[in-house]
């Protein structure tokens, strides 16, 4: 499975959901599609053959809801 099938199927499902963030400020499965293809063409555009993600780990929160 590719990056776009696994936004497309949220997306299509249940757009109007928050995926990423709080409820009241978070990243609905819509927007997340349109942020991905909107990277995706800039990525196109600019001839990147490949692209690398380096993430940061750091210790997650003694409560997943304090933040």
């Amino acid at each position: 499975m590719n990056l776009t099938l696994l936004l497309d199927m949220p997306a299509d499902g249940f757009g109007d959901r928050i995926l990423v963030g709080r409820s009241a400020t978070g990243y609905t499965a819509q927007r997340l599609r349109e942020l991905s293809r909107g990277g995706a063409a800039l990525l196109a555009e600019a001839g990147a053959d490949s692209v690398v993600y380096l993430g940061v780990n750091r210790p997650a929160p003694a409560c997943r809801w304090c933040r």
